[in-house]
């Protein structure tokens, strides 16, 4: 279900929704909130979750101003993302560098994905970026009980971050 953004919504509360229930990260620092939201629905709209309200801003706007009607897209293979790959850890605790490359297949195509940069890619590496998750393990102590248990968390397998969606005009 998609996230309800009222006036009340920090941009805090933009960024823990979008890293938990989206899949992708987004620099509450560096971003305005009105680009975050944006960035948001446009994520809900590519994941296909339906039901975006907002309340309605303070801000009025100019019945003047020209609104951009939304392109429908029936072929996602004319669709390009911009994405940031976040840059990995080393796999042995630091004796040999980090990978600076993943690899990605989509129909039969291999990219070979820099990660640190941004990279324009068709819709479908996006995708499978997105879909691609983890589960990692940890331990912890119940508060109620004192007991250790295991717990689990899904995250994205190489986090990236979308910067836009390039859509056929």
């Amino acid at each position: 279900m998609a996230l309800k953004i009222t006036t009340s919504t920090t941009k805090g509360d933009l960024a823990k929704y979008a890293q938990e229930e989206l899949g992708i990260t987004l620099d509450k620092d560096a971003m305005q909130r009105d680009d975050m939201i944006a960035a948001i629905r446009e994520e809900e709209s590519a994941q296909g979750i339906e039901g975006a309200t907002d309340e309605p801003t303070k801000t009025a706007v100019s019945a003047s101003t020209p609104k951009e009607a939304p392109v429908q897209v029936d072929d996602y293979t004319k669709i390009r993302a911009v994405i940031v790959i976040a840059d990995l850890p080393s796999n042995d605790g630091g004796e040999t560098p980090p990978d600076t490359h993943i690899e990605a297949g989509c129909n039969g195509t291999f990219y070979q994905l820099k990660t640190g940069v941004e990279l324009e890619v068709p819709y479908g590496v996006y995708d499978i970026l997105n879909n691609m998750r983890q589960t990692k393990y940890f331990s912890d102590k119940d508060p109620q009980t004192g007991q250790q248990r295991t717990s689990s968390r899904e995250s994205l397998r190489y986090p990236f971050q979308l910067v836009r969606l390039i859509k056929p005009e």
